[in-house]
């Protein structure tokens, strides 16, 4: 299959259909769990749902098909910019460029993004917000999240990417701004999409998993929101051990499923500059193939 085709990919499955079908199932369960008499049991799933056939199913993944892509983007306007805010973006890190923390602006107009945009995102993310404080902050285990790479390595792929931006025609780099607030990323991905084939199945595996695992973790916030309200202004019974522990088990696996995000979103751009650095290793010693 020549891969220039249009196609059904894992990424349209695993980023897109499964959680917007997800997505629905939760909104449709979560309605459904609040009307009176309802009974958690398997009679009310096999009712509900088990009756779906062709006529209904193909336009209920149609348009879960849509919702996953609403899920996506809203996931990459808060999951991925809070990790970014929080820890800086892995391009950054790698190469120990980023050093900002999730509240530092300058300016009316970072003030301005501050109180409407980053603030929103923090009290949304608080789960995970608090589990970074404790274990990023306190204990101080932001190096196995943010490992940037050794000297040597560093200095190998800093090199690699001049010679990419050089064979652009950019003989100074330097002169237009600072490395951390350029997006030579995108061009360096560009670069291993052309010259270094062998690493595209990879590069693609780790861009599937964590889309997939970014849509999981905003929809596990979503839930985890949700049974904050269902015990604070639905739930009338007494306060109980069962439901703090429910509470803080849904913290726990909504940081478990984010920190699982971040880590596949750092080894992807991880992969992207070795795999560069790879190829123009290759072409330099004449072993590789003329794109």
């Amino acid at each position: 299959m020549n891969p220039k085709d249009a196609s059904f990919t894992a990424y349209d499955f695993l980023g897109y259909l499964f959680p917007g079908m997800a997505c629905l199932f939760l909104i449709d369960f979560g309605i459904a769990a609040h009307h009176p008499g309802f009974q958690f049991t398997e009679d009310f799933f096999l009712n509900r749902y088990g009756k779906l056939d062709w006529s209904t199913l193909v336009p209920l993944m149609v348009f879960g098909y849509f919702t996953g892509h609403m899920v996506s983007f809203f996931s990459s306007l808060t999951i991925e910019k809070y990790a970014i805010w929080a820890y800086g973006h892995p391009k950054n890190c790698l190469f120990s460029l980023s050093s900002k923390k999730y509240f530092n602006v300058t300016g009316r107009t970072d003030f301005i993004a501050l109180l409407f945009f980053r603030l929103p995102v923090f009290v949304f993310m608080l789960p995970v917000a608090i589990f970074d404080i404790i274990f990023v902050d306190i204990l101080k285990l932001r190096k196995n999240l943010t490992i940037p790479f050794d000297d040597l390595v560093g200095k190998a792929l800093r090199d690699s990417v001049d010679i990419i931006l050089k064979r652009m025609g950019i003989k100074n780099p330097a002169q237009h701004g600072k490395a951390k607030d350029n997006h030579f990323d995108k061009l360096v991905l560009h670069y291993c999409l052309e010259a270094a084939p062998n690493h595209v199945y990879s590069l693609r595996n780790y861009v599937v998993l964590y889309g997939f695992l970014r849509s999981s973790a905003f929809l596990v916030m979503l839930i985890f929101w949700t049974i904050v309200a269902h015990e604070v202004f639905w739930n009338l019974s007494p306060v109980n051990h069962w439901r703090i522990a429910i509470i803080v088990g849904s913290a726990i696996f909504a940081f478990s499923v984010y920190y699982n995000y971040y880590k596949f979103f750092y080894r992807y751009h991880e992969e992207m500059f070795l795999a560069a650095a790879a190829a123009i290793g290759a072409i330099g010693s004449g072993n590789a193939d003329a794109s």
